[in-house]
């Protein structure tokens, strides 16, 4: 992990590059950096941003980018939208699809108080239809002790 590579200033958006980080961006929005803890070489993250002034806007990580219909949908994205209708762990992940390639899946602790139909009307109105949740599984989502975040998993 090559870590503290950049600042962001709160409330803003975007992240600048901390004293001798030169920062860079792929065709496929990876962000790269080169500094002397990398000897002078340049590394590609999984961290899908946009540049932004002189830095970057964080979207998400490649590995969370779901195929659905031909698009590339970002999971964290989606997961941002209906963080605030969800009270209970959660994440979105892709399951095969025959025809869509992966199909959106919501991963939940409970499902008896979650309103798929209302999440999709949000999902749709800022993503579009192949964004939205095709099923909802019940499973317990185990956090990662250390950070805190969710332990993702794809479904076969």
């Amino acid at each position: 992990t090559y870590g503290h590579v950049a600042l962001c200033n709160i409330p803003e958006t975007y992240f600048f590059p901390i004293a001798g980080v030169q920062i860079q961006v792929n065709s496929d929005g990876q962000l790269s950096l080169c500094s002397k803890l990398s000897d002078d070489q340049w590394l590609i993250t999984q961290d899908i941003v946009e540049r932004q002034n002189n830095g970057f806007v964080f979207i998400g990580r490649s590995d969370y980018v779901l195929n659905s219909g031909g698009l590339k949908i970002s999971a964290e994205k989606i997961e941002q939208l209906i963080a605030e209708k969800i009270s209970i762990p959660f994440f979105i992940t892709g399951k095969k699809h025959e025809i869509l390639g992966e199909e959106i899946v919501l991963v939940v602790e409970e499902t008896k108080d979650i309103d798929l139909i209302g999440l999709n009307e949000s999902i749709i109105e800022v993503f579009g239809n192949y964004a939205a949740i095709k099923r909802m599984i019940q499973k317990e989502v185990q956090l990662d002790t250390i950070t805190g975040k969710v332990k993702r998993m794809k479904l076969d």
